[in-house]
């Protein structure tokens, strides 16, 4: 019902906003309870997230500690992503997540287009996949071959 958000250490309520966003509403709800100001800030370069909201959707503030914000800990973060991504494409593929590995079926090789239009994919994973797609295409568009060979090999690291 209700989706909040903490960027910049302000949590939000991003509910209404996220049928306006550009890219969606399933950007906005694969960060719902998250903390995403590394990724927005990236993506927004500098504009404040407050001149895209109306200033009721300001909750207040998430009181972060500041150990928390540290490169290894984003690093534990993104490897604990990794590592939920990974079991998603095993579970897609009709693995036992709690089997040990050597009696798990070997995975098969899986187009996005096909993963995609799998319904039990979850939504964070589908707009992961999408985003990285579509930046795949933008770079085979304008000849940048190495950009959309790491754009693959990211895909691949998915499967």
């Amino acid at each position: 019902e209700d989706c909040w958000g903490a960027i910049d250490g302000k949590v939000y309520d991003l509910t209404e906003f996220a049928d306006r966003h550009p890219g969606g509403p399933s950007v906005i709800m694969s960060w719902a309870g998250k903390e995403a100001s590394e990724v927005y800030n990236h993506i927004h370069k500098g504009i404040n997230i407050n001149s895209y909201l109306r200033p009721e959707a300001l909750v207040g503030d998430l009181g972060i500690d500041e150990d928390l914000m540290s490169e290894s800990f984003w690093h534990s973060l993104r490897l604990a992503r990794i590592n939920e991504l990974k079991e998603e494409l095993h579970r897609l593929h009709g693995g036992d997540a709690d089997a040990h590995p050597s009696t798990r079926p070997t995975p098969t090789k899986v187009s996005v287009a096909s993963l995609l239009k799998h319904k039990g994919l979850r939504g964070s994973l589908r707009a992961q996949l999408q985003s990285l797609e579509t930046q795949k295409r933008a770079a085979l568009d304008v000849e940048d071959f190495g950009q959309a060979q790491q754009i693959k090999s990211a895909l691949v690291c998915l499967h």
